[in-house]
């Protein structure tokens, strides 16, 4: 979980993503799992429909800061998590919102 840049790059390819809006974003996810406010709130891992923390807590950083990010505790991220997840996004050869993708 979480993206690694040291070991999850392949030279040879071309590295595209595109990122939503955070609320967005979350409320797709919400929907897709049926996922109801209190799963949201009150998450227990162990119950069908709830939601883990890295879903609840800047997804894109955990996403792309790589394992350390992706493990800090809910609230646990800082700067450097931060910095590692714009490293890593410098990395890829395009990157856009969903907003730009008819563009």
């Amino acid at each position: 979980p979480g993206f690694d840049e040291t070991t999850d790059f392949c030279p040879d390819l071309a590295y595209l993503t595109v990122i939503r809006s955070p609320v967005a974003r979350v409320h797709s996810h919400m929907c897709e799992i049926g996922a109801t406010f209190d799963m949201w709130q009150k998450p227990d891992v162990t119950k069908p429909g709830h939601v883990k923390l890295q879903l609840r807590d800047n997804y894109y950083t955990r996403s792309f800061g790589g394992p350390d990010a992706w493990n800090a505790p809910e609230g646990g991220l800082h700067s450097r998590h931060l910095l590692a997840a714009a490293h890593a996004l410098a990395q890829f050869d395009v990157v856009m919102t969903q907003e730009r993708v008819s563009e």
